[in-house]
């Protein structure tokens, strides 16, 4: 079964701001590490359940889920939610993972 995955604006904003100010020194190791991840992010279109509850997910009724990308203590929380009605992957944010959670309406906010 495929899922749609819908991209917010904020991971677009998150992706052009870590590709400008993490990897901008090396073009070459900045395509190669943005490749990864907008691979990660469009293969939530299949098997999107693989991923685990994110941290935020306690502190609301919602099931928000991580998707782990990268090695340590490199590695980025793609921060998503399913909806299996609509078949419908909504990617939130993009958070590196050694950085404290999110509040859940921190996350949300631009999407209801």
């Amino acid at each position: 079964m495929t899922y749609r995955v819908e991209i917010s604006g904020r991971v677009l904003r998150d992706l052009e701001t870590l590709y400008l100010e993490k990897y901008v020194s090396d073009s070459s190791a900045a395509t190669h590490w943005f490749e990864g991840l907008r691979e990660a992010i469009a293969s939530l279109g299949s098997l999107p359940n693989r991923c685990p509850l994110a941290p935020e997910s306690a502190d609301t009724t919602r099931d928000l889920h991580q998707l782990l990308c990268g090695n340590k203590p490199h590695f980025y929380r793609i921060i998503h939610e399913i909806d299996e009605k609509d078949q419908r992957v909504g990617v939130y944010h993009i958070r590196h993972g050694a950085r404290q959670s999110l509040t859940v309406s921190a996350i949300i906010s631009e999407h209801g």
